[in-house]
This record gives structure tokens, sequence and C-alpha cells, in this order.
């Protein structure tokens, strides 16, 4: 008799049991930085364009309005935030929740927003599979819409002496609703059913505004979003769960060299290591390199981009 699925191995990558993928597999893949170079790496085996219309989208709110906007009149513009250049000194309107866009004014950031819907859309249209990368649930929000979470931590406004800015966690019940909510316009957008997966980036959070140390704020925004996939997959939705993080977790317990040196973003071949995991569980098994050159953003021990790591 059977008692147990599995026994812990250390160092050991997690069972992956194939999932029963579409014989004509189209993904696409959405959420945080992560989600960018695996991005970067499907495109460099020719599993999806080189042209991409997303950055990061952190939390579960934000991925729920990218869906949201791209098949509804989503109203955004009333949560934009603002702030300086640096460089130029010029003001600028940023997106609340495809926080990479800002531009001089609003009708700018308007423009720009409907090139990318063009693109999302287009790109959502001609795939059948979507992988769901949420990041966390340390959330940002303005005071006088506590109800509206914002992509990112508004750096800008804060620094221009907006105080009306605060943070919090989503709850478990919030995160559920978000995914729930995902799904229901996902099947609103496609004819047939999609497949939806579902993982958790391993990407630490690099600061926290609550009281609690930085390491209890990590697993307190991990564990919430972990708890709440579960129970929406529990709910027998066509949904299932890439165990990234876990991929991660158990490379860190080996000798390989997991992280960059800000210990917070992976190492190029850790990312292949991930894709290839990811292909396996998928079902995929013929893939083919690119002439272009894999690559991903190398950063320093402070976290900023210095240029280009290549595999």
């Amino acid at each position: 008799m059977h008692i147990f699925s599995d026994k812990w191995s250390y160092g050991e990558l997690p069972h992956i049991n194939q999932i029963n993928s579409k014989s004509d597999m189209k993904l696409i893949c959405i959420g945080n930085c992560i989600a960018k170079n695996i991005n970067r790496w499907l495109s460099y085996n020719n599993i999806i364009p080189d042209e991409y219309p997303w950055d990061a989208l952190f939390n579960s709110y934000s991925i729920k309005k990218e869906f949201s906007r791209l098949i509804f009149n989503e109203e955004w513009e009333k949560y934009v935030f603002h702030g300086i250049d640096k460089d130029s000194g010029e003001s600028f309107t940023r997106d609340p929740w495809r926080t990479w866009l800002s531009a001089k004014n609003l009708e700018l950031l308007r423009n720009v927003n409907d090139r990318v819907n063009e693109s999302a859309r287009e790109l959502l249209k001609n795939s059948n599979t979507i992988l769901i990368v949420l990041g966390l649930s340390e959330v940002w929000f303005s005071k006088n819409t506590p109800n509206v979470i914002l992509n990112r931590v508004p750096y800008e406004s804060i620094k221009e002496g907006d105080n009306s800015y605060k943070s919090r966690f989503s709850t478990v019940t919030e995160i559920k609703h978000d995914l729930q909510e995902i799904l229901r316009i996902i099947n609103e957008i496609y004819t047939n059913e999609p497949r939806v997966v579902f993982s958790v980036s391993p990407i630490p959070l690099r600061y926290t505004a609550l009281k609690d140390n930085i390491r209890v704020a990590n697993n307190l925004s991990f564990s919430s979003i972990y708890v709440a996939i579960q129970e929406v997959i529990n709910e027998g939705t066509n949904t299932e769960y890439f165990p990234l993080n876990e991929v991660v977790e158990a490379l860190s317990e080996t000798e390989k060299q997991v992280w960059q040196e800000d210990g917070r973003h992976l190492n190029i071949e850790v990312i292949d290591i991930i894709g290839k995991e990811l292909m396996k569980f998928l079902g995929v098994r013929k893939y083919s390199n690119s002439n272009e050159p894999f690559w991903i953003n190398k950063v320093n021990k402070e976290g900023q981009v210095i240029g280009k790591q290549y595999y």
C-alpha cells in the first residue's frame, strides 16, 4: 500500500510529470521579471516570436488587469502616477500596471498603450497555452483608491513628496479572486479552452516596507501565492502548476552558481535549465536554436543592469 507520493532528496530537481499538452502547443509567458527571461529563452529556441509586448507584471492584480484591458474598456487613466526624469528633469506620466510604459503626457501614453494592446491581442489570438509566473504579494496602493493595486512601488511619486501611497500584503482570498478572474477573462478571449499553467517566481523581495524583516516578508509573500494557486487548481479548473521555484531551490542546494552577484537575479545557465524543464513538463521534445545568441541582463551586486550575460 502506497501512503506517500514523493520523498525529500537534497539537491534533486523536482519530478516533472508531463501534462496532457496540446499537440500544436503555442506558448506565451506573462508575469514578473523571470517571465521576461523565460520568454527570451523561448524566443531563442524558436518557440515564440522575437517581438514581445510585455515587461514585468509583478502581482496577480496587475496580471488580471493586463488581460482585462485587452478585451474590456478597462479604466487605467485615473490611476496613473507621475514623476520627474532624473536625467532630463522633465515630468512624465506612468501606467499603473504596465509600469514600464511612461510618456510626457496622458495622450502620448494612450498611443503607446494602443500599440501594446494590438501586439498583445495578436499574440494571445495565436496561442493556446499560457504560463503565468506570479512574483510577489506585498503590494502598493494609494490611500485614495485602496482597492486598486499598482504593479510596483511608485518610487517617482513618493520622491516628489506624494505621501498617499502605502503597502500591504494581498490576502489569499484576494489573490485567489484575481486568479479566478484571469481564468474567466482568458476563457472569454479564446474559442477553445486554453491550457493555463501557474508558477511561482523564485526571486525574493528586494525591500519590504512592512514591520517584519525581509526574510519573514518574503516567506509571507510566497506562501499566500502558493495557497491561492493550489485552491484554484483544486477547484477542478483546467490549470496546472509548474515547479519553477522548486527547480531553483534544488539547484541552490548544489554547487551550481544559481544567482548573479546581487543574489536575486538568476544566472543564465539556470534560465536554460528552467526552459528545458518547462519543455519536458509541456511535452515538447523538439526545438531548434536561433542564429542569434541567447542572453539575459547582467546585474551588479546592487541589482543594476550593467550589460548582458550570454550562454
